[in-house]
């Protein structure tokens, strides 16, 4: 697994118009397909978390991150911290 924190404007580059996003935090597979997503706003509110029967859809759905692109910068530990105190 990786975990990344990817910030809205540094990492993630263009158009972004969802619901004033400015960081987001990923679990990929080995393959580089993302598993599940919190994206948290400029107060770090929870805007998403996925995947949900709530929420379908969210930045990296139906995406694929290569898996040398980027290096985990969030522990597997702090990830699962931050998805258990998330609800949405």
């Amino acid at each position: 697994m990786h975990y990344i924190h990817w910030r809205i404007g540094e990492d993630i580059k263009g158009r972004f118009p969802v619901r004033a996003v400015v960081e987001l935090y990923t679990e990929t597979d080995a393959t580089g397909h993302v598993l599940r997503e919190i994206d948290l706003d400029g107060t770090g509110s929870v805007l998403y978390r996925g995947p949900s029967s709530e929420n379908r859809f969210a930045f990296f759905d139906h995406q694929v991150v290569e898996p040398t692109e980027r290096e985990d910068d969030i522990s597997p530990e702090a990830f699962e911290q931050l998805w258990s105190q998330t609800d949405t």
